[in-house]
């Protein structure tokens, strides 16, 4: 292996930890992980920001990485490349409501896929054309509600909603702990599954039916535990 090759493994091995890292790490903790010295990692610097790792660092300036800002990276082989085409074409079908991610997401994978095969691509760009010219000149509610409610679900934390029942006369406000979204060709709706307070159970959210929703950023960490699990079990057929 050449110096370039060990410097580029090295700079994915970083980058890995970073993204995988919960709290910011110190270059000392870094150069231990990689079994390099610290002024090895240092060097590292503004290589990671030269490929594009959004680096941030905290007041003692450990380093960590801006997932908002990051932008990840998948290699497909041809037979991958189909099954990921396939469920392109099934997202398209059932997204009844417009949302410019859908849209964005589905271009930049008709690109990629257009290095594998051309046909490929230009389907899934034929798709995302019919899907561009429905979107509205301003974001859609529903749009807002996938945001926070993925958002909250991704951060492990707590929403409070605005919600109203299909049979209800007025919504009623609640917290709400997103522990897993669910997708449902019942309706071409979205649902979450996670812990509401009140009652303090396991329920169900259906997107349409959040009036208004506001993320808790501070201080409501989720602790899913089991939670995930139940949801899974939630989300299985009755026999």
């Amino acid at each position: 292996m050449n110096l370039a090759e060990s410097r580029s493994q090295l700079l994915d091995q970083v980058e890995n930890l970073l993204k995988m890292s919960r709290q910011p790490l110190s270059q000392a903790d870094l150069a231990r992980r990689c079994g390099v010295n610290r002024s090895t990692i240092g060097r590292l610097e503004r290589s990671l920001v030269k490929r594009g790792v959004p680096l941030r660092y905290d007041d003692q300036k450990r380093w960590y990485i801006d997932r908002n800002a990051y932008i990840t990276s998948i290699k497909l082989q041809r037979d991958e490349a189909l099954t990921v085409y396939l469920a392109c074409r099934l997202l398209a079908r059932y997204s009844d409501k417009p949302n410019q991610h859908i849209v964005v997401a589905l271009e930049k994978m008709a690109v990629a896929l257009d290095v594998i095969s051309r046909p490929l691509g230009n389907h899934i760009n034929n798709t995302t054309q019919a899907l561009r010219s429905r979107l509205p000149s301003i974001p859609s509610h529903h749009q807002y509600v996938l945001e926070t409610l993925g958002q909250a679900w991704m951060e492990g934390r707590i929403v409070d909603i605005q919600y109203r029942p299909l049979r209800a006369k007025q919504p009623f406000r609640h917290r709400f702990a997103p522990y897993f979204l669910e997708p449902s060709a019942i309706g071409f709706s979205t649902y979450a599954i996670g812990h509401s307070d009140p009652p303090g159970k396991l329920r169900t959210r259906k997107l349409p039916r959040c009036r208004q929703i506001t993320g808790r950023r501070v201080g409501h960490l989720v602790r899913r535990r089991r939670q995930t699990n139940s949801c899974y079990a939630v989300l299985q057929p009755a026999s």
